[in-house]
């Protein structure tokens, strides 16, 4: 079970990540930026539910 929710805490981020780039190319840095931050929220989430 672990191992799934780490697949998808790592799904997560890769999806926000990649949308943060998109929002940032269409010049809306700040709500890439806000995106960028909260896609840096899953890898530790990611980690934590692996080494607990």
């Amino acid at each position: 079970m672990n191992w799934i929710l780490i697949g998808i805490a790592l799904y997560l981020t890769y999806y926000t990540f990649t949308y943060a780039r998109k929002v940032w190319n269409d010049n809306n840095k700040t709500a890439g930026l806000a995106l960028l931050m909260l896609s840096g929220c899953y890898l530790p989430l990611s980690l934590y539910l692996h080494f607990r």
